[in-house]
């Protein structure tokens, strides 16, 4: 954080007023005294205050301070539900009691890991089924035996040619 002595307590209020949304020119005049000061000199002097390194180093501060104390911690949002799903619960708000579970469930994962179980397992049932009616399709089978066939013939085509290559080459050596 920038040093309390680098700054006058009119700049750190200055530098408030800019992480609360104000113009520079507002923030200015709110923080400093400018009786006598045209919107001219006021604009200067708020730009020029607005560029000092220390002005800069204490507004990135503030606003981290601010975004920090905004966002609400995991367990806090936690807790919260927990809390109004037992309310829902002793009032006998079934639909609010299953809508703050589910969003429970989402925040720490068991949403996506149940949906993702049950999205294997559906994948599973429809490879099986599948599996199943290529077994009883009659396409299949012929296919399954026209492939069976092919490697028959290609077996027997490739016994003729070495048995031809054999008598070939007996018959070459005996004209000898």
């Amino acid at each position: 954080m920038a040093k309390e002595g680098d700054l006058t307590e009119r700049q750190r209020e200055f530098a408030r007023l800019i992480v609360s949304g104000e113009r520079q020119a507002v923030a200015y005049r709110k923080a400093f005294d400018c009786n006598g000061k045209s919107e001219a000199a006021v604009r200067s002097d708020a730009s020029r205050l607005a560029r000092n390194a220390n002005i800069i180093k204490l507004i990135a501060e503030l606003r981290g301070q601010a975004d920090s104390a905004a966002v609400m911690t995991w367990e806090r949002r936690m807790e919260l539900l927990s809390k109004q799903a037992e309310a829902e619960a002793q009032k006998g708000n079934w639909r609010g009691l299953i809508r703050i579970v589910d969003m429970l469930n989402k925040m720490d994962g068991t949403y996506e890991t149940k949906k993702r179980e049950a999205e294997l397992e559906k994948a599973a049932k429809e490879e099986r089924k599948k599996a199943a009616e290529e077994e009883n399709d009659p396409g299949c089978i012929f296919t399954a035996i026209l492939n069976e066939m092919n490697k028959r013939s290609m077996a027997e085509k490739e016994s003729k040619k070495e048995k031809l290559s054999e008598s070939d080459g007996v018959g070459k050596e005996s004209r000898r």
